[in-house]
């Protein structure tokens, strides 16, 4: 029998509702697992990442699992094996006999004992990042200057405040200030109120200024700062960030472990309490003080300054030349006495 085209369509199934409720669950359900697992892993704390390093710093043959077990009896927590030997990496922290050998190795070949293997060079490098720039030497102070930023704390009201440094890479020596801010103009500031004075006063000019790709530092030759560098008459050169500079990377680690992380230590991983001038006025005290001891008073073992600080390695330098630039007509580097905290 033909069905009525004139009778009313039938009514809703009783269960389209529930068949509808059921596949917005079942669709949430397939997405949660996935949310899940996009998740970032959490942080581990600077209280326990310092543990770490200062364990391993006064023990560094102390196996991993013995560090995994005062972690838990210290902080109540559990972290794995990669994670903590990681954060050892990460930091060039690497301990026991992996240490000693990766140390024999560049001592061999520092004394041109021996030509390390091309795997020995890949662990080496990662242990001494500064051993990548050894095919481009720097002859003197001032010719080969390399720039970066790095932020360092949390201002409450204000955003991150952050270290602009300049290493010259003959000497290891860092001249550097805290802005609040990452911009053009605080490199460029950092440039000319402190670098570049720094030079002219010890009568040395600088050749080339080496920076990663960071728009801060301009990728035409049309932006200020490529643009203030041209005015100067010194050359930019710049490098892929995914080849960071071996030597800021070094300079980078001891930073962090030295600086920032007891200052985050301290500060609980929260951001500095009080005013913000205030604030950044004592931390800007606490990094030049910091970094006056860096220059003057720590050794740097390895390449390439062999244990001399980087002071001691300019004096040196100084010192092997001058009557050599004097006899020439040329001017001499001068590098008597010691630096002021607030001059470096």
């Amino acid at each position: 029998m033909p069905e009525d085209p004139h009778l009313p369509p039938p009514p809703l199934h009783d269960g389209c509702s529930q068949s509808s409720s059921f596949v917005d669950r079942f669709i949430e359900s397939v997405r949660q697992p996935a949310a899940t697992r996009s998740r970032r892993p959490r942080p581990t704390s600077p209280e326990i990442v310092a543990f770490i390093i200062e364990t391993v710093a006064n023990a560094p043959h102390q196996p991993l699992e013995f560090l995994r077990r005062e972690i838990r009896a210290r902080h109540g927590v559990s972290i794995s094996r990669n994670t903590v030997a990681k954060i050892i990496e990460n930091h060039g922290m690497q301990g026991g006999p992996q240490r000693d050998y990766l140390e024999w190795i560049e001592r061999e070949w520092m004394d041109g004992k021996r030509e390390p293997a091309a795997s020995e060079w890949t662990k080496l490098e990662r242990f001494n990042p500064a051993l990548r720039e050894r095919h481009e030497e720097s002859t003197r102070p001032g010719e080969r200057v390399c720039q970066a930023h790095f932020p360092i704390a949390r201002l409450a009201g204000s955003g991150w405040v952050h270290a602009h440094i300049a290493i010259d890479t003959f000497s290891g020596y860092v001249t550097g200030r805290l802005y609040a801010g990452a911009t053009t103009r605080e490199a460029i500031g950092l440039l000319h109120d402190h670098v570049l004075p720094w030079y002219a006063r010890r009568r040395t000019p600088v050749k080339t200024v080496l920076t990663t790709r960071d728009s801060i530092y301009g990728r035409m030759e049309s932006h200020p700062f490529p643009a203030y560098l041209a005015t100067c008459g010194i050359r930019h050169h710049r490098r892929s960030a995914l080849h960071a500079n071996g030597f800021v990377e070094q300079f980078s680690r001891i930073l962090i472990r030295d600086f920032r992380l007891p200052l985050n230590v301290r500060l609980g991983g929260s951001a500095y309490s009080g005013s913000a001038a205030a604030g950044m006025a004592s931390l800007a005290d606490d990094f030049v003080k910091w970094l006056h001891t860096y220059n003057c008073k720590r050794p740097s073992p390895g390449y390439r300054n062999d244990g001399a600080t980087p002071w001691s390695r300019l004096r040196l330098r100084a010192g092997k030349n001058v009557r050599l630039q004097k006899t020439a007509g040329m001017p001499a580097f001068e590098a008597t006495g010691s630096p002021s905290p607030a001059a470096g």
